[in-house]
Formats: C-alpha cells, sequence, structure tokens
C-alpha cells in the first residue's frame, strides 16, 4: 500500500522540530506543483533543501526532475545526484 509519511520530532540540540517526509509523486510532477511544494518546504525551514537525485536505476525520469528542478530558484535548494545504491536515511 502507498503512503506518505511524515515524521516529526524534537531536536534537542537546536530546540527545533525535524521531520522526514517520504511518500511517492507522480513520474512528470507539473513544474509549477514541484515549485510550488519545494517553495513552500523552504520557506517554513529557514534553509535550503537538499534534493538528492539516485541514478542507481534506469535513468529516464532523471531528466525530467533535473530540468523541473534548475526553474526552482538556487536559493531554495541544492541538488545533488547520487550514482548507486544509497540509503535515504542517511542523506
Amino acid at each position: 500500500m502507498r503512503c506518505t509519511r511524515l515524521r516529526v520530532r524534537l531536536s534537542k540540540e537546536t530546540g527545533r522540530t525535524r521531520y522526514l517526509l517520504t511518500g511517492t509523486l507522480p513520474d512528470q510532477l507539473p513544474r509549477a506543483a514541484l515549485h510550488q511544494l519545494l517553495s513552500l518546504l523552504s520557506y517554513w525551514s529557514g534553509e535550503r533543501l537538499h534534493v538528492v537525485l539516485f541514478a542507481d536505476d534506469p535513468g529516464w525520469w532523471l531528466e525530467e526532475w533535473t530540468d523541473a528542478l534548475c526553474e526552482v530558484p538556487e536559493r531554495h535548494l541544492r541538488v545533488q545526484f547520487r550514482l548507486g545504491r544509497g540509503d535515504l536515511h542517511g542523506e
């Protein structure tokens, strides 16, 4: 069963709330919707988002996401490409 999960907990070091958001999005998410989502997360966190694109599987979908992310202002995110199997929780 697919579901989107939001996990929140107190960060004792900073006195802020830490969150982990996992789930699925359509392969061809409208660019305006992606920009809106990332901008809101950046605004409320007060930080740039660190976006990691994994290229360990067939990367036909990677170009769509790269093009869409290029339209998001640099002040909102930092993009990293990772090859090989990776653990999302280690980011």
